[in-house]
């Protein structure tokens, strides 16, 4: 695994982070080295392009594809807590009727469908623009847990990974690599753990949600099952993202230290970090 800018083929297989802060956006000078922005994960395989979750870093995301439209691309949705959807309203990409998106997400326990869950919140007073304005084509599909969907060349699976918050995480495969997105994940229910093994098995590089909240997060204990189902699943590389809002730069940056003296293939997700994988 290269981590470096990716290279321009379209056989490219990249990751880049628009947004790796849970809960709230934390903008200002103690998180501008990691990231303020609520999730937001971009994924290119070949000529395909994969959204997952619309945070805040789903408006950057949408800033800097203007210059590439027209636009065809797959926006994938762990859940509908508001830190993954806050961003869509923002989406000027949405906007623009050359472009087309293809939106994946769970209906509700109650039967709320996911375009309900986004509409919803661009009601007034919340966003003085509804959802109908938005000018692209928006294809809805629904989504559950064990689903998996062919896209040429690239291969998405879901599965259920935190019961609680009815979150699913995504393993995508393209040719021999496989890059699996869990970021709210919850290992400490057995049920949820088996589920994850299943889906991040052997992956070239695993993105997890951060497991201990403030202010445990330097406990380096409270770490340490994480470190080892990592391993018990043989998983090439980890990054750790949804950042603890409460946790400014220094923080971070010393607890990633501290964690590379157990795991020297874990590192912590920063906004605008690229990672190419290759063969």
């Amino acid at each position: 695994m290269n981590i470096d800018q990716p290279t321009k083929t379209n056989t490219a297989f990249t990751v880049r982070f628009w947004g790796v802060r849970g809960q709230v956006p934390t903008p200002g000078r103690e998180t501008y080295r990691f990231g303020g922005n609520t999730p937001c994960l971009e994924i290119n395989a070949g000529d395909q392009r994969f959204i997952f979750d619309g945070g805040t870093g789903l408006r950057m995301l949408g800033n800097a594809l203007l210059a590439q439209m027209p636009i065809e691309a797959h926006l994938f949705f762990t859940h509908a807590n508001w830190d993954r959807i806050q961003g869509f309203p923002f989406f000027v990409p949405a906007f623009i009727p050359i472009n087309h998106f293809h939106i994946y997400g769970t209906k509700t326990p109650e039967g709320r469908t996911f375009e309900d869950s986004l509409s919803k919140q661009m009601h007034g007073p919340n966003f003085p623009v509804p959802i109908q304005v938005m000018g692209a084509k928006l294809e809805f599909h629904s989504l559950k847990a064990g689903d998996e969907f062919i896209f040429e060349s690239a291969r998405i699976k879901s599965a259920l990974v935190h019961n609680q918050h009815q979150a699913l995480g995504f393993r995508i495969s393209y040719g021999n690599q496989t890059i699996v997105c869990a970021t709210d994940s919850d290992i400490q229910d057995a049920e949820n753990r088996s589920s994850l093994e299943k889906l991040a098995q052997n992956a070239d590089l695993l993105i997890l949600n951060t497991p201990v909240s403030h202010p445990n997060h330097q406990d380096i204990q409270q770490w340490q099952p994480l470190l080892d189902f990592s391993r018990a699943i043989a998983v090439k590389h980890l990054l750790i993202s949804t950042h603890d809002p409460n946790c400014d730069d220094p923080e971070l940056e010393t607890l990633e230290a501290s964690l590379k003296e157990h795991s020297d293939y874990l590192e912590f997700a920063k906004e605008g970090k690229v990672i190419a994988l290759s063969d």
